[in-house]
């Protein structure tokens, strides 16, 4: 493993907030809080003294003393939060049931409702209701499917907050297990195929819901939207590509990559 270049990489990443974080919370003055100015103070500083460090020195002869300074331990540290989504993967993983089939679904927003999400003043909690309709719109779909309201999902949701390009894109990913439970019948009922139609109209029930709650007509964009998508919005069920055992992991790190 190359440590120089790494090093070099982490040192030019750093510069950049150096030089450029002040500027960019006058032009982004979200970002301008207690919490963020923690994260990139601690990113900044990691690997330094500042942070705290550790002296080891051999007991028998008291030489050689070492010196170790401490990690920052952030989430926008590209070591640390590397370490970070690590531990996570390893700790959703455990939660997996074993023998049971997953599958990756996504659920997506669409483009005219990106800048109402992205100016919401509270977004922490429109992104808590936001992932929290996954589960209500994937339950209803299930338990439609079966025929049988009782039974109880087993699903894990992450949100991305942008696309691959780097762009604002909020969107769900969710491991879903292939079945459900039935708590009074004590009997997991195992599905091998999510229908896309309701699956889509589903969503778009459940979005539209929330839309209405958190932003209202919005100059009578919501309306406009049940026209623009008459199948409901973009959902992928992932029927066609399912989620050997054996990556699970390499999916989970993928999901788990921005947290």
């Amino acid at each position: 493993m190359n440590y120089q270049g790494i090093k070099k990489k982490l040192l030019r990443f750093k510069s950049i907030f150096t030089a450029h974080w002040a500027r960019f919370m006058v032009s982004h003055p979200r970002y301008d809080t207690a919490y963020y100015q923690a994260e990139i103070a601690k990113m900044l500083n990691c690997g330094s003294e500042t942070n705290g460090f550790a002296v080891y020195q051999c007991l028998d002869c008291g030489k050689g003393e070492h010196k170790v300074n401490f990690s920052c331990k952030g989430k926008a540290c590209l070591q640390c939060g590397k370490r970070y989504a690590r531990d996570s993967m390893i700790k959703i993983a455990a939660r997996l049931y074993p023998g049971v089939g997953y599958r990756q679904v996504v659920l997506t927003l669409p483009e005219k409702l990106r800048t109402p999400f992205y100016n919401h003043p509270n977004q922490h909690g429109l992104y808590s209701r936001f992932m929290m309709l996954a589960q209500a719109c994937l339950t209803e779909v299930i338990q439609g499917q079966f025929k049988e309201t009782d039974y109880k999902l087993a699903l894990i949701v992450f949100l991305h907050t942008h696309g691959r390009n780097g762009s604002y894109n909020p969107h769900l990913h969710v491991i879903l297990a292939e079945g459900a439970f039935h708590p009074l019948k004590k009997e997991w009922k195992a599905f091998k195929q999510l229908p896309l139609a309701p699956l889509r109209r589903h969503w778009q029930k459940h979005l539209m819901a929330l839309v209405t709650a958190e932003f209202g007509e919005i100059n009578s964009g919501v309306n406009q939207l049940w026209t623009d998508y008459p199948n409901g919005f973009y959902a992928y069920p992932g029927n066609h590509k399912k989620v050997p055992t054996k990556n699970y992991q390499g999916l989970i790190k993928y999901l788990t990559k921005c947290l």
